[in-house]
């Protein structure tokens, strides 16, 4: 048994996002940032693109490969959640054992677990963060939603606190029913967390901005898709390829194409954009929230969490949302007239549930 006040007042904390996208690794870098600004020592843990991310923007922090579940999202969701399943309940087992192992090689004293259900120790307190505490199966596999939030709750007990980027009021809410599914002591609403900051107004940019994220191989096969569409487009448009690494950079008729921006260049563009195509990843709607601006969300094929976002979404008359599978580019444009957009907004100060953690 551990107790809170043994423990120094500067921490090592050991950072474990999910590599299910970029999304997890950049909604942790507030909580990294807020860290190392009161003086605690961040140690990333994490693998693949999410990873590659955390070492461009921290490269003088300690970082260590903790690998995680694969996942592949194809065409048919309930069959592809069900091939996940398994693997998940092996994986959380496996994770675990390598965590506890991280924790005693870097002398870990904390760990955040961003969705990594595994990534709990007996030996440090440990907190988890999502926004889905009521994830939602596919339709087909629907009547399994009582056991997997069954399953959640079983896999959150060895956790300390679970913070929740959304705010706790159901009027407002980002994530909706799935951020609010069930009362807790531990529960810590932060309000929604975005890396990007607003940029000093300047003219230039792209009306069309594309911003690619999630896992293979359905993004590559998005890019496709898109680059076929916007090569021919009447506007220019910019395409980020969400993949970390030296910068490339390639023009291609109306289309300007890179492979990632820094914070900074990315929060740019999108204040630029008229109109952002994107996945409707949770991180990408609060960075959007963070911004303001219009979009077009594209829910990556199999991600119900996605679909749920968009339609609500779209429902509030903020953004529009298609297809995959027949995405229309011009549409999409066209669309964008009637819809209200997301309205820029002040970072709040859900941060403070961070501080009282880090501090107990």
């Amino acid at each position: 048994m551990f107790y809170f006040g043994m423990m120094s007042s500067s921490k090592r904390i050991l950072f474990a996002p999910l590599d299910w996208g970029l999304g997890h690794a950049t909604r942790c870098m507030p909580l990294i940032d807020r860290a190392l600004a009161l003086g605690h020592v961040p140690v990333i843990a994490a693998n693949g693109r999410g990873a590659a991310l955390l070492q461009e923007q921290y490269p003088n922090l300690e970082h260590c490969d903790f690998p995680g579940v694969a996942v592949k999202y194809g065409k048919h969701a309930a069959f592809d959640t069900l091939l996940i399943g398994p693997n998940l309940l092996r994986g959380v087992r496996h994770e675990h054992v390598l965590l506890e192992a991280l924790v005693e090689k870097h002398q870990i004293d904390m760990v955040l677990s961003d969705n990594r259900y595994g990534a709990w120790s007996k030996r440090v307190p440990s907190v988890f963060m999502s926004h889905q505490l009521a994830p939602l199966p596919p339709k087909s596999l629907i009547f399994m939603r009582p056991s997997l939030q069954w399953l959640l709750k079983r896999w959150l007990r060895p956790f300390n606190y679970v913070l929740v980027p959304d705010f706790e009021e159901d009027f407002g809410s980002l994530a909706g029913e799935l951020s609010h599914a069930w009362p807790d002591k531990r529960l810590r609403y932060l309000g929604p967390l975005s890396r990007l900051q607003p940029q000093p107004k300047s003219a230039g940019g792209y009306p069309l901005l594309v911003v690619l994220s999630g896992p293979e191989p359905q993004r590559t096969m998005f890019e496709r898709l898109l680059r076929q569409q916007l090569r021919y487009f009447d506007q220019p448009a910019l395409l980020v390829q969400g993949k970390p690494g030296p910068p490339f950079e390639e023009q291609d008729g109306q289309l300007h194409l890179v492979n990632t921006l820094p914070p900074e260049a990315l929060a740019l563009a999108i204040q630029q954009a008229e109109l952002v195509v994107a996945r409707s990843g949770y991180s990408t709607v609060m960075d959007l929230w963070r911004l303001g601006g219009k979009a077009c969300f594209v829910p990556t094929p199999g991600q119900t969490e996605q679909w749920y976002l968009a339609t609500r979404l779209a429902e509030k008359r903020i953004s529009s949302y298609q297809h995959q599978a027949d995405f229309n580019i011009a549409r999409a444009w066209e669309e964008s007239a009637h819809f209200d957009g997301f309205r820029p907004q002040a970072e709040g100060e859900g941060l403070m549930h961070w501080d009282e953690i880090l501090s107990s």
